[in-house]
């Protein structure tokens, strides 16, 4: 095993992945104290970021759409949302939280929840 990616121990996987690289630039994305800034955007911007984690044409992604329908966001996908979530927003989602999201909706009403959504 080695250290994937931030820093979790894994099985030796050559060449790493484009979602590992992902990963570690998010991580690596911090400012001299570790802080990122916090960003905003609409709906539709959100929708478009959730289409391009999950590798799915934007039309797919819509709020009332069921995780199950969305064939990118499996357990990897997850992880990418937890990167993108934390280097474009500042905010820290769970992988429990992550778990109980079951609709798009759920992802935009997390992104409110947290100042990252606005109307």
């Amino acid at each position: 095993t080695v250290s994937g990616c931030h820093g979790v121990r894994r099985s030796l996987i050559w060449p790493p992945t484009r979602r590992c690289y992902i990963l570690n630039t998010a991580a690596r994305s911090r400012g001299v104290n570790g802080a990122a800034w916090m960003k905003t955007v609409n709906e539709s911007e959100a929708l478009a970021l959730l289409a391009e984690t999950f590798a799915e044409p934007v039309e797919k992604i819509r709020p009332e759409i069921e995780r199950a329908a969305i064939s990118g966001w499996d357990s990897m996908g997850a992880l990418m949302l937890m990167a993108e979530f934390d280097e474009r927003f500042s905010i820290e989602l769970t992988a429990e939280q992550s778990k109980a999201m079951q609709r798009v909706a759920d992802v935009l009403d997390f992104l409110r929840q947290h100042g990252a959504l606005r109307s």
